[in-house]
């Protein structure tokens, strides 16, 4: 058990991130964090090196992750799922997609 004087404050590990744009979610792929900007955009930050990923001509509704991809929705009508790469793997309305065998309502 370490005492309060060796223990890392959670302050000193804040790293600010200029996102450019409103965050709708971040989230973890391993080392990696992603966070989902409104509009496009996935930001992907680890270590003050950033890169970004467009996956929806348009706004990003919703996110979420299992870890090791993140799954988008987005305005254009795309389910995409980007993988640690920064590679939209698929979109799920495709047949033939990973994902196709879920049901989307539109």
């Amino acid at each position: 058990m370490s005492d309060a004087s060796t223990a890392p404050s959670v302050v000193e590990r804040i790293r600010p991130v200029a996102a450019g744009g409103s965050v709708v979610a971040a989230h973890f792929l391993g080392e990696e964090a992603v966070f989902v900007l409104g509009e496009e955009v996935l930001l992907f930050w680890r270590d003050g090196t950033e890169r970004r990923v467009a996956v929806h001509a348009g706004g990003i509704l919703g996110a979420a992750s299992d870890g090791q991809r993140i799954v988008t929705g987005g305005d254009d009508g795309r389910v995409v799922a980007t993988d640690a790469k920064g590679e939209p793997a698929s979109d799920a309305r495709k047949p033939g997609s990973p994902m196709s065998r879920w049901r989307f309502m539109r």
